[in-house]
């Protein structure tokens, strides 16, 4: 018997905003599959359900869906939940609804919460036509352009914005649209609850924009690295060492880059706070879907994090290639030196020697490793050292391989 997916609105706040029938339904499905699992908890917690959780975002959408569908095939019931509000609107969920409908397998809207209607209810502008734009493209040029599109219409237009990001939105919607009387509906169904009513010029006017927006964004990115809003006021000198690296993280994430660089990030922790570290890493990169270079000594770190490795020797690339691939099989000797501090007893037949003395005074090759290197020949000396293709996966730049 193919089993049914259930898509269930959860409360965009206050926990009490859920629907009998959805606390219902998580309690009887076999599965739930959550945009974040950890705020899904806090909501099973509160209402005391047990039920088995996976990650459903929208940077494994894809993969998850699979997943998902298999299991209903084999009979298991699904409940589909975002972080907060319904599934689908501007939230993970529309993937996995294709590919059940596409396989006959039953689809089930459990109504409840959404932003959206909460706030043109109560907003006062009229509610006859209104258009959801849902949350603006990143690019400056897409999202001036889909403002365009709607720079004549009649329509209540709503749109999604992150609280750091509604200055420039607020900017780009006063040129654009000029200056139309706008809402903003800010901590929905929340104890501080609070609707805007001006006009887009007056809420630009001397920057004023509510100051109470950046206070919430750095609590949204206090959460994202598993602090709570309590930290907001404390002094670094009042933090752990692992603290003090989330927030460090925290601060590094609140630009929202595409490529964030971590030099030495777990150096001086204790070894459990690095694996919170690590994990933390881990997470955001699935979540936010960034790019991560490391610069690390640490090759256990690097196995366990990269995809990409390049090892250098005073400045020089001396090997590069698949992450698993180096360190399962170096040839450099400056490599295997590295893999061997490490990993000594998957390496012991390596034969390194110690650091020398003289090691730090300069020499005339064109390998920095001469010095130290057990396999070295007269062609390290007068020849320049091409970075030589082992496979598609594994370069080095060394001519005694």
């Amino acid at each position: 018997m193919i089993g049914k997916l259930y898509i269930v609105a959860t409360p965009i706040g206050n926990l009490e905003d859920i629907t009998l029938r959805a606390l219902r339904v998580l309690k009887e499905v076999d599965l739930i599959a959550a945009e974040d699992t950890r705020q899904t908890l806090k909501l099973l917690n509160h209402y005391e359900i047990n039920k088995p959780l996976i990650s459903y975002h929208r940077h494994n959408e894809e993969t998850k869906s699979e997943i998902l569908i298999e299991k209903l095939r084999n009979g298991e019931n699904i409940a589909l939940v975002s972080d907060a509000g319904t599934p689908g609107i501007c939230d993970p969920g529309e993937e996995v609804i294709k590919k059940a409908i596409e396989d006959n397998i039953e689809v089930i809207p459990i109504p409840g919460a959404c932003a959206m209607i909460n706030a043109l209810i109560v907003s006062g502008i009229s509610t006859k036509e209104f258009e959801f734009l849902g949350f603006l493209p990143l690019n400056k040029k897409l999202r001036r352009q889909k403002l365009k599109e709607i720079e004549n219409s009649s329509k209540t237009i709503i749109i999604y914005e992150a609280p750091h990001k509604m200055k420039t939105t607020l900017g780009d919607l006063k040129e654009i649209l000029k200056d139309r009387k706008i809402v903003l509906a800010r901590e929905l169904t929340k104890i501080h609850e609070e609707f805007i009513r001006k006009s887009i010029d007056e809420l630009l006017k001397n920057n004023k924009v509510p100051k109470n927006i950046r206070k919430e964004k750095i609590i949204e990115l206090l959460k994202l690295v598993g602090l709570d809003k309590q930290y907001i006021d404390k002094y670094p000198r009042e933090l752990s060492g692992g603290q003090c690296q989330r927030a460090a993280i925290a601060k590094a994430i609140s630009c929202e880059p595409k490529i964030l660089i971590c030099d030495e990030v777990t150096s001086a922790l204790d070894v459990s706070i690095q694996g919170q570290v690590i994990s933390l890493l881990k997470e955001l990169k699935e979540k936010k879907n960034m790019t991560y270079i490391f610069i690390c000594h640490d090759l256990a770190l690097v196995e366990l994090l990269c995809d990409k490795v390049i090892v250098l020797n005073k400045g020089n690339i001396v090997e590069s290639g698949d992450a698993k691939e180096i360190i399962n099989n170096p040839i450099h000797p400056y490599t295997k030196l590295l893999v061997n501090s490490i990993f000594p007893v998957k390496n012991k037949n390596w034969n390194i020697p110690d650091i020398l003395i003289d090691e730090q005074k300069e020499n005339n090759s064109f390998c920095k490793f001469y010095n130290r290197c057990n396999n070295k020949s007269k062609d390290c000396l007068n020849s320049d050292i091409k970075l030589q293709t082992l496979n598609k996966n594994h370069f080095v730049k060394c001519n005694n391989i």
